[in-house]
């Protein structure tokens, strides 16, 4: 089943602003199911929004890419997918 949640922002909004939101909201989210949530993880031509590691299970760490968008754009899919995939910097 297909859910989705739309996110109201504010007239004006920056989009600094809906992305420290939407970080924020995940961040939230992660760390009440126990994962340590560290910001804005840069790697060599990259960044990660949410690079997340459980505090129960030390090989499960996941990776969040947050966008405060209507579409998501094809770049920002190959450029997660890869960080998650080829560079394996995380199992989800």
């Amino acid at each position: 089943m297909l859910k989705q949640v739309r996110i109201e922002f504010p007239e004006g909004a920056s989009a600094k602003d809906k992305g420290d939101l939407l970080e924020d909201l995940m961040r939230s989210v992660l760390e009440r199911q126990r994962y340590v949530v560290t910001q804005r993880i840069r790697f060599v031509g990259t960044e990660i929004d949410l690079l997340c590691k459980h505090k129960d299970r030390r090989d499960d760490t996941a990776l969040a890419e947050c966008k405060a968008r209507l579409n998501i754009v094809a770049d920002d899919l190959k450029n997660f997918a890869y960080d998650l995939l080829v560079a394996k910097k995380a199992r989800h």
